[in-house]
């Protein structure tokens, strides 16, 4: 059996693989967020020509305690075949792409899924994602943001030497978010 791996900037990803993303996207997580993607680093695991696993990381700026932080958002990780190693393959090519970057990294996901995401070599704050939030701009934002940042969601992260998520972990004050989704 040969794995192909393949990287590709957003703005080179093909429209049949956007839909095919995006309706991946909503069968998985009721929802389709990818919308402008241009900047996004995406991530594939192709078994003999068949996907069966994709990922993204998201360049995210944040304003935090009075520094901007530029750190890449880990999102859209979706095995589509189970318990094969497929997902572990692709967060080494992740791993691998942040630590070439130097930057920190941070994604969201819920405590059925941690233990996966420490497995593979990240670190997890239980419960931390309650100090990252995002305001919405209208009522139907206001119902997603509710489905997608829920209180006992984990924070997975690869922290590198701007200490992002050490100063978000040791102060009072919230993240707030620029955007809903990463």
């Amino acid at each position: 059996m040969k794995l192909e791996t393949e990287i590709k900037k957003g703005k080179d990803v093909s429209s049949y693989l956007k839909r095919s993303w995006n309706k991946i996207m909503k069968k998985t997580f009721g929802s389709s967020p990818l919308e402008n993607f241009s900047k996004d680093i995406f991530f594939k695991v192709k078994d003999e020509k068949k996907l069966v696993v994709m990922g993204a990381l998201t360049p995210v700026r944040i304003k935090y305690l009075g520094k901007t932080y530029n750190i890449l958002g880990i999102t859209e990780i979706v095995a589509l075949k189970r318990k094969k190693g497929y997902g572990k393959i692709l967060m080494q090519e992740i791993l691998k792409y942040v630590e070439k970057t130097g930057k920190t990294a941070v994604g969201f996901t819920g405590d059925r899924t941690s233990p996966f995401y420490k497995k593979c070599g990240l670190k997890i704050k239980p419960g931390m994602v309650k100090k990252f939030v995002y305001t919405p701009k209208n009522k139907a934002e206001e119902k997603e943001v509710k489905y997608a940042l829920k209180n006992d969601s984990d924070v997975i992260y690869i922290e590198r030497k701007d200490k992002f998520i050490t100063k978000v972990a040791s102060s009072k004050l919230n993240v707030q978010l620029p955007c809903m989704y990463w």
